[in-house]
């Protein structure tokens, strides 16, 4: 499974299985933040009780760790994977409200043998699964999941229609019957009992329900204040202990981000 994916992370993989839980995880490593190999996935708590992959990244990771670390937890890397392990011991699966950024992780917790597939607020990062032949199967693209034996390769006529009329696959479906996407903002849990239920952390609707301020008619208020958002979205983008570009094509979006890189510069 992780061959196939080798593109999307080249700077190494690794291996963990539990013959006795009956699962296991690859992982392929693009490194980012901590490039040793003490931050290698999938990563195991110290406890040895809380295993995880996780692609993406916690911008927020400096924070959280200084909190954590004052709360009494030891760190053995710098990387933003010990710091989701820790914030999982420390206040369980509501962990996710306190992260900002772009992830999708695997987490399995031995002690409760349960686990969570979790997808960050809009989807950014990728998440596929399927429970064919009774067994819980996820990868980052669909195209890990074929060397597994009990997977069945099959066109859903239900996405078919789909895509030929949105010119996409909605999700949860793909194009493939019995593969689906986790949707953004879900995660899937898997308990003791091996009953699987989803549920959805995050809605942008109710981020709606917030008054609007009278500010927000100004439209200097509202210039000034999207100026700060796209500096600080930069800004939380620019940590990482490699090199860091971007692909501007010179339309507004992209006009924007070299707004924010120059406020960022200053």
């Amino acid at each position: 499974m992780q061959q196939k994916i080798v593109h999307r992370g080249p700077d190494g993989y690794g291996v963990w299985a539990c013959e006795e839980k009956r699962i296991g995880f690859a992982h392929r490593r693009l490194s980012i933040q901590d490039l040793s190999d003490d931050a290698s996935q999938p990563f195991v708590s110290e406890n040895k009780k809380i295993t995880l992959v996780f692609n993406g990244e916690i911008y927020n990771h400096p924070e959280l760790k200084l909190k954590l670390e004052n709360l009494g937890y030891r760190y053995r890397t710098n990387c933003d994977t010990e710091t989701l392990i820790h914030a999982y011991r420390e206040w369980g699966i509501d962990f996710l409200h306190k992260l900002d950024g772009m992830f999708s992780i695997a987490l399995f917790d031995s002690e409760k043998d349960e686990l969570f597939l979790i997808r960050d607020r809009i989807g950014i990062k990728p998440l596929y699964f399927s429970l064919q032949k009774n067994k819980l199967s996820f990868a980052s693209e669909i195209k890990a999941l074929w060397p597994l034996p009990w997977m069945d390769k099959k066109i859903s006529r239900l996405a078919s229609y789909h895509y030929y009329t949105f010119m996409v696959a909605p999700s949860p479906t793909t194009i493939f019957e019995g593969v689906y996407k986790l949707p953004a903002g879900f995660y899937c849990h898997v308990d003791a009992n091996k009953n699987v239920n989803f549920k959805e952390w995050y809605s942008p609707i109710n981020c709606l329900k917030t008054p609007v301020e009278k500010n927000y008619y100004d439209e200097q208020f509202c210039v000034e204040g999207v100026q700060a958002l796209i500096s600080d979205s930069v800004k939380k983008r620019m940590l990482a202990d490699v090199p860091v570009g971007a692909f501007l094509s010179g339309g507004l979006d992209s006009s924007l981000i070299e707004i924010g890189r120059a406020s960022c510069r200053e």
